[in-house]
């Protein structure tokens, strides 16, 4: 689910929306290339740095060893360019069952070939959060995750339609825990997910981890 190649497959096979993914080998063999692209690293080795739009063939060449330059692992893979806005749910998986904890609006924008992070946002809710949430319980439930926190990436385009980017099994990158918990101490995710491995039962659960959500 962390690869970008994989998740497209994953997304495929259980019906849910994540813009067409292929390797830039597999991309570049087409006759019929459309462009705009963007062309990622599959792991990135820093976070967006290896993001780069490329809108006509004289950018290939170039746009390919920008990408390559911060591969951390797998292949330099191809997008079509999807336009919208970015959200961020974070949770925890606990026995296969999905629990929010916030949503953010990240803040992304292509200068140039490149992407900019402006930061991120803590936002109430969103009206594709109920699908977001959705598809979080439909990948714990199916892929088996027991026990992790796990953070989902969605474009939002096409009016309010989800589509996945990226999953991640961490507390949250670039400063989200750290903005989450300075602006809300009280909600401790990593309290709430340490407690919950130290007291796996239901009654525990519902009395600590949902009184730490920021949305019902």
């Amino acid at each position: 689910l962390t690869g970008k190649l994989g998740l497209y497959k994953v997304c495929e096979k259980l019906g849910i929306s994540s813009p067409p993914t292929q390797t830039f080998e597999e991309w570049k063999k087409k006759n019929n290339i459309v462009m705009p692209v963007v062309f990622k690293p599959e792991w990135e080795s820093i976070g967006k740095k290896g993001t780069v739009l490329v809108s006509n063939p004289t950018g290939i060449e170039k746009g390919f060893r920008l990408a390559d330059q911060y591969l951390g692992h797998g292949s330099v893979i191809v997008q079509g360019l999807l336009e919208g806005k970015d959200l961020t749910l974070l949770g925890l998986c606990l026995e296969s069952e999905y629990y929010p904890y916030a949503l953010f609006k990240e803040e992304n924008k292509f200068v140039g070939s490149r992407v900019v992070n402006s930061g991120f946002q803590r936002i109430d809710g969103a009206p594709s959060l109920d699908d977001m949430i959705q598809i979080a319980r439909i990948l714990c439930l199916k892929m088996d995750i027991v026990f992790s926190p796990f953070n989902l990436n969605f474009r939002i385009s096409h009016g309010n339609t989800p589509y996945l980017m990226e999953c991640n099994f961490d507390f949250g990158g670039e400063g989200v825990l750290e903005h989450l918990f300075k602006k809300e101490p009280k909600y401790n995710m990593i309290k709430c997910y340490v407690e919950s491995l130290l007291f796996r039962n239901n009654i525990f659960r519902t009395n600590n981890l949902n009184s730490g959500y920021f949305f019902k």
